[in-house]
């Protein structure tokens, strides 16, 4: 996948226009999701990172990926409570 290269080699901002194309293409790709928030978290963009993780957590019933992405999410919308609660269940 060409967006994944290009984020992991180290050019983020070439790679997000690549991973919303991909993802426009394929919605249901989780891991795609997963990675578009990370890479949209490391870029400071904290309402796209948060809306990825929440399209993220809508496609996986995985318990762990759901903590990680609600955990993400209220971080990024700087909800420390709504995180600390994610991370417990």
């Amino acid at each position: 996948q060409q967006a994944q290269v290009t984020a992991w080699s180290g050019r983020h901002a070439e790679a997000v226009p690549l991973y919303a194309a991909y993802l426009d293409d394929r919605p249901d790709d989780r891991e795609a999701w997963r990675e578009y928030a990370r890479l949209l978290t490391w870029r400071e963009d904290a309402a796209g990172a948060a809306s990825a993780y929440a399209r993220l957590q809508s496609l996986t019933a995985a318990p762990a990926v759901q903590a990680e992405a609600r955990t993400k999410q209220a971080l990024l919308q700087r909800d420390w409570r709504a995180a600390v609660r994610a991370a417990a269940t």
